[in-house]
């Protein structure tokens, strides 16, 4: 058996980490990793994560088979107790004087070892995340440690088991094809691509539903799907696709419509490197049809859905699910209820808050373009109109994603702005809303405070940029993980 260390303080956990690991442990059979005792860590305002917690975060990873403690300042000890075959460091190690390095090195080869360095992600390492965190995130997270404590989470969080939700929205199919620039052909202005593969992923409606299961009893998803025959290139059953796609606690009740297809929106992504981070979405294709939806089921499925659950979700992209009649159809059944209304491509002006004028709200969330589009001003500054939107509306709290900085969060009279939570690696924004919009309907409802709601809020963001489209949900464990990791 091929055996292969790689040892370390492994304070903050990123992707570049788990690259490491992931190659290193193709290198051969198993893989031990020795992390440093907190005493023995000698590197300036470390460790951030005491050693029970680091220990936490390195038995979730899969490539990792054994993880030993190390009570000294290098490896060494741990090299000579088990004689590694191949001993793994980061690239940025390489060259770099260090005696304990060299020490290492030195055990290491005194016996016929192989000493190697893996690449890691481009700019990401601990210490420039740490050193990155911007002075409003710890001015915002001094405060609120003094307000929470770990466990006031961790029991707002098991709070959702007991839910039953309803989400009603349409689906979209996500697919992702992935090509190489070639060059423009000699006698037109067109780019060729050339493809290389492609992925198909269930969104839209389905991704929130898939992600508020991960904390919910049950997830009611009532959406539509099209004429199979219009999207076949893609998928042969969209139901069939669907159902696959979904978590086992959300049931599925689906309108089926052969006026229209199922939502397909495919992306070409310029895939430059085999790293999915490196990479740059060239245009998109949509096979959609906007018009309203007027069909009877809707009102069938209501009537048999609302009464057993706690809470309604409506995601309104604007794709015509949600008309005039459905809407009045699924809030007057509702008992408490979650609202988004989305501005896209396909919508975009055409498809705000203003339709649900009359309907009362327990929850709303925008972004600061749907919020401009609202209120059709395009000059104020964004606090001040998220302010005065709030006032005039009858939404009882109110979330307002202001992207890059942070979020403003409304309740009662108690209004926030809650910065980004540090993030180490951003590859896909496709789903970050829906993400965000899932779990703070769930903390909406359960009466968390703007600050709270908005902490949970940033943190599903910051961890669903580091997923592909919505090809995985951000789980409970990972926003777990992430609490204690800022509150420790």
């Amino acid at each position: 058996m091929k055996t292969v260390l790689t040892h370390g303080c492994f304070d903050v956990l990123h992707s570049g980490h788990i690259q490491l690991f992931k190659e290193a442990k193709q290198l051969g059979d198993i893989l031990t990793v020795s992390i440093t005792a907190d005493d023995f860590i000698t590197k300036p305002n470390h460790p951030i994560l005491p050693f029970a917690m680091r220990i936490e975060n390195l038995q979730a990873i899969k490539y990792i088979d054994k993880i030993i403690t190390s009570h000294n300042y290098n490896g060494v000890q741990i090299i000579n107790d088990i004689k590694p075959d191949v001993y793994v460091k980061g690239v940025e190690y390489q060259g770099i004087p260090n005696a304990n390095l060299q020490a290492e090195i030195d055990a290491v080869e005194a016996y016929g070892g192989q000493v190697v360095y893996i690449p890691m992600l481009k700019d990401i390492h601990s210490t420039k995340l740490t050193n990155n965190i911007k002075p409003e995130f710890k001015e915002f997270i001094s405060g609120f440690k003094q307000k929470y404590s770990i466990d006031d989470i961790l029991v707002l969080l098991e709070s959702f088991k007991d839910l039953d939700v309803l989400v009603f929205g349409e689906s979209i199919i996500d697919v992702y094809t992935y090509v190489g620039l070639m060059d423009k052909a000699p006698k037109t202005s067109v780019l060729a691509t050339k493809y290389l593969s492609q992925e198909i992923m269930a969104g839209g409606a389905v991704y929130l539903a898939n992600t508020i299961a991960e904390f919910a009893k049950s997830v009611r998803l009532v959406t539509y799907t099209g004429q199979p025959n219009l999207t076949s290139q893609y998928i042969d059953n969209p139901i069939g696709f669907i159902k696959g796609h979904l978590s086992d606690n959300v049931y599925f009740h689906v309108i089926e419509l052969e006026d229209r297809p199922t939502i397909i929106k495919e992306r070409l992504i310029e895939q430059v490197f085999a790293e999915q981070s490196h990479r740059n979405t060239l245009f998109e294709v949509c096979h959609i049809d906007t018009k309203p939806i007027v069909n009877g089921r809707i009102n069938e499925i209501l009537d048999s859905v609302c009464p057993v659950v706690d809470l309604s979700v409506i995601m309104d992209y604007g794709h015509g699910l949600l008309s005039e009649n459905s809407i009045g159809a699924v809030i007057k059944r509702s008992h408490w209820t979650a609202l988004n209304v989305q501005a896209n491509e396909s919508n975009y002006g055409f498809n705000t808050k203003k339709k649900y004028k009359d309907c009362s709200i327990d929850y709303s969330t925008m972004d600061e373009t749907e919020l401009r589009l609202n209120m059709a001003c395009d000059y104020l500054p964004t606090e001040r109109l998220g302010s005065i939107y709030y006032e005039k509306n009858n939404d009882k709290c109110l979330a307002i994603s202001l992207g890059r900085d942070g979020i403003l969060a409304y309740k009662g009279t108690a209004s926030v702005k809650i910065p980004v939570i540090p993030v180490d690696n951003i590859i896909d924004t496709v789903g970050c809303g829906d993400a965000f919009y899932g779990l703070t309907s769930l903390c909406a409802y359960k009466g968390a405070e703007p600050d709270l709601l908005g902490f949970l809020g940033n943190i599903i963001g910051g961890l669903k940029l580091g997923k592909v489209c919505t090809k995985d949900v951000v789980t409970k464990s990972e926003i777990i993980n992430k609490v204690k990791e800022l509150l420790s």
